[in-house]
């Protein structure tokens, strides 16, 4: 019976609700914590070092995308066994300068910017001018040593630009579906409002779908010039790069790209959300694209952001009863839900 269950909002203990039914975090020594601390700092700056010098021979042989989730493992059971760590951050948060929130540009094409979120723009812009740059300065010296023609010449420089562009693509995919895990443990422990995760997500769906879209440039331009632009854009080899299942993820990730425009989206919301499903397409076909091990290369982030997906899924799957509604004076209608004893824990353990 809906009156037999626990309210999801006790109406004398709404703040207390989260420290009373939560267990009791196992005590582990400091020395644990800083352990935690000082792994998760060494494999992200490893990894992210990896991904900067990755244009580099030495780098592509020791580069590997199992960061992701050899970060989001401690990550997990830090926020687990030290959930106390947030409230005193936050606590010390509102008293202390604060980079998150200290405004550097105000008025701009990102809108408000914080420090941090200033030097993170700054970095993938270095990032990828560099990685572009080397790669371009690279190819023209590959080209350089061969005695061909010109028109050859400009179609393998396409070729090899059109290639590395995809490659820095898939780097800047590696961070493009961290943001928006609602649930992720990395997003939780850098403690980042969704409201903001959303923008870099934003953003970075910006830079990488450009990436993209100068990638498939490149090479529509090169068969162009060989005449074998239906050809090669049909084309499907079992073995190496597919190209049509390339085209097809393109054009789902073009299609989302223009209609999340903020002028499309703004007037057309409907649009811009049905169309974003075409992720799965998207991703899908990329894979078939590149092949398992070059898409390994953001398949961490991919993996983290379909596991909230499912676990968001299911979680709206429960139903709940209302147990008595009420409109205040001041026009707030309060609602109050019930609260199965089975979903207690699931509830604590996610949200």
């Amino acid at each position: 019976m809906a009156h037999e269950r626990e309210p999801l909002l006790q109406r004398h203990a709404v703040g207390a609700m989260g420290s009373s039914s939560a267990p009791a975090a196992a005590p582990l020594p400091s020395l644990a914590r800083t352990v935690l601390k000082f792994l998760m700092w060494a494999v992200f700056l490893t990894w992210a070092a990896g991904i900067f010098l990755y244009p580099t021979k030495p780098a592509q042989a020791v580069f590997k995308n199992a960061p992701i989730l050899i970060i989001a493992l401690p990550a997990y059971v830090y926020i687990s066994f030290f959930p106390s760590d947030h409230v005193e951050k936050r606590k010390l948060r509102l008293l202390s300068f604060r980079l998150w929130t200290f405004p550097v540009l105000v008025d701009g094409p990102f809108g408000v910017v914080s420090a941090v979120e200033f030097i993170g723009i700054v970095l993938f812009i270095v990032y990828v001018v560099y990685s572009v740059t080397y790669y371009a300065l690279e190819s023209v010296s590959l080209v350089s040593k061969f005695h061909i023609p010109s028109k050859t010449d400009s179609e393998l420089i396409l070729h090899v630009i059109g290639l590395r562009l995809g490659s820095v693509g898939l780097f800047c995919m590696l961070f493009l579906f961290l943001p928006v895990a609602r649930g992720s443990v990395l997003v939780r422990l850098i403690d980042i409002p969704f409201e903001h995760a959303t923008r870099y997500h934003v953003w970075l769906g910006h830079l990488t779908m450009a990436l993209f879209t100068l990638h498939g440039l490149c090479y529509v331009i090169e068969w162009s010039m060989q005449g074998l632009l239906i050809k090669k854009m049909l084309g499907w080899k079992e073995v190496g790069i597919a190209n049509l299942p390339g085209v097809i993820s393109l054009a789902a990730g073009l299609l989302m790209w223009v209609t999340s425009l903020h002028p499309v989206r703004k007037r057309f919301f409907e649009l811009f959300f049905y169309t974003h499903q075409l992720y799965v397409i998207f991703i899908v076909f990329l894979a078939l694209h590149v092949g398992d091990f070059i898409f390994s290369i953001s398949a961490g982030a991919v993996f983290l952001f379909m596991l909230d997906r499912f676990l968001r899924f299911w979680q709206s799957r429960a139903k709940v009863d209302i147990i008595s509604a009420a409109c205040r004076p001041c026009g707030t209608v309060e609602l109050v839900f019930s609260k199965p004893a089975s979903k207690v824990l699931i509830f604590l353990v996610l949200h």
